[in-house]
């Protein structure tokens, strides 16, 4: 069973440790039949896994017609199945399926969300099966917890409520960041709006005018060595390390350069395609992934967010002929002729400065919205197991 003691394994003076039966009404989920379902917005909307727990701001998708297990607003909602334990409040009346729960509070609403959130890495190690695995409601019931007086419950929530506010705030000011950075790309990269310096008209070419295949061939390392990849949907690289490089088949590997285009042609269809920065430079790469120096008239971080467009995506998946998955696999000729509009290199510069701007301003926000939660989890630390104790004298 699930303990939640502070520091010193004591129950702070006034506080009583608690099971979640003794302070809360839970109900498991049912799923109604998949014939009910509709998308007319017929009977109740329908919670059914970490998705739809998370989705706290509008209704599911998916309504049911038959209503097996109901939870109301206000009511906190978890997954029970793994991955378990994503925890949200319900903003509408739902019928929940079974991959979730239902929490009615008897305490302070707000409290009891805290420190289940808190908790929420706990509920993980609960899970058992074999097939499916889940959380039992008798393991959920029994998980004990720490209750403060009604007023300490009342002013923890309200302190940890304001964190949450504050945080919601920022990822909101960081969504419509990034949105006024997708627009601010479209434009510039299409040339609909131009800086007042640049008159001339882009350059209709291909993009083998821009780039020139590189290899730069190693032999397997004998030692462990860091593994480049690329993420599908042109969201960047990542690195592997390769403990045991007699599991790697390939006896020869190719060496990544900063600023260098990289491609993977199995999965090119699917956006996998990256600049190289710094911190890709000297990762190994098979066959599959293809690199790429540019030449004098093209700047890379002008490129960087070029290959980002929707356009230069659909133009990728137009030279990767084939079935789906690695049936797939581009032409890297058909790459070195792809058409492409691109500007001046003084411009190329100008346009990668200010998109770079924006990335940084996003990136800063986001580092901030990190500091704030890692604040909030340590506050919730001290003040969820009385190792700190709230004024309530006023």
């Amino acid at each position: 069973m699930g303990k939640f003691k502070n520091n010193n394994n004591t129950v702070p003076n006034g506080w009583q440790q608690k099971r979640i039966d003794e302070v809360s009404i839970l109900t498991m989920g049912a799923s109604p039949s998949s014939a009910s379902y509709n998308e007319e917005k017929i009977g109740l909307p329908l919670i059914q896994g970490n998705a739809d727990c998370r989705n706290r701001k509008t209704f599911p998708r998916i309504y049911t017609r038959e209503i097996t297990k109901e939870c109301k607003v206000g009511d906190i909602i978890m997954t029970v199945r793994a991955p378990a334990g994503a925890i949200s409040k319900s903003v509408h009346n739902a019928c929940i399926g079974r991959g979730v729960c239902a929490i009615e509070p008897k305490i302070n609403s707000e409290f009891l969300y805290q420190v289940l959130v808190h908790h929420e890495n706990s509920w993980s190690r609960l899970s058992q099966g074999s097939t499916f695995e889940a959380i039992s409601g008798s393991d959920i019931k029994s998980f004990t917890i720490l209750v403060p007086t009604n007023k300490e419950q009342e002013k923890i929530a309200e302190i940890l409520s304001t964190w949450d506010l504050a945080i919601e705030k920022q990822e909101q000011l960081i969504g419509k960041k990034k949105e006024f950075k997708k627009g601010l790309m479209q434009r510039l990269l299409t040339g609909e709006v131009r800086f007042k310096e640049f008159k001339d008209e882009w350059n209709n070419k291909t993009l083998g005018h821009y780039i020139v295949p590189v290899s730069r061939e190693c032999s397997k390392p004998n030692e462990g060595y860091w593994r480049l990849g690329l993420r599908s949907h042109a969201k960047g690289t990542f690195h592997e390390f390769v403990e045991d490089p007699s599991t790697v088949s390939m006896d020869k590997l190719y060496r990544v350069k900063c600023n260098d285009l990289i491609v993977n042609i199995t999965f090119a269809w699917e956006h996998a395609i990256a600049v190289a920065d710094n911190m890709d430079e000297d990762k190994l790469v098979s066959h599959r992934f293809p690199t790429y120096e540019f030449k004098g008239d093209a700047y890379p971080q002008f490129f960087k967010y070029y290959i980002l467009q929707p356009r230069f995506r659909h133009m990728l998946v137009n030279i990767s002929p084939g079935g789906a998955g690695r049936n797939r696999v581009m032409n890297k000729k058909d790459f070195l002729n792809i058409n492409v509009r691109v500007p001046s290199y003084k411009e190329q510069v100008r346009i990668a400065e200010v998109l770079t701007v924006a990335d940084k301003e996003i990136e800063l926000l986001e580092k901030e919205l990190e500091a704030l939660k890692l604040q909030k989890k340590g506050l919730m630390q001290r003040l969820l197991t009385g190792e700190v104790r709230v004024n309530i004298s006023e």
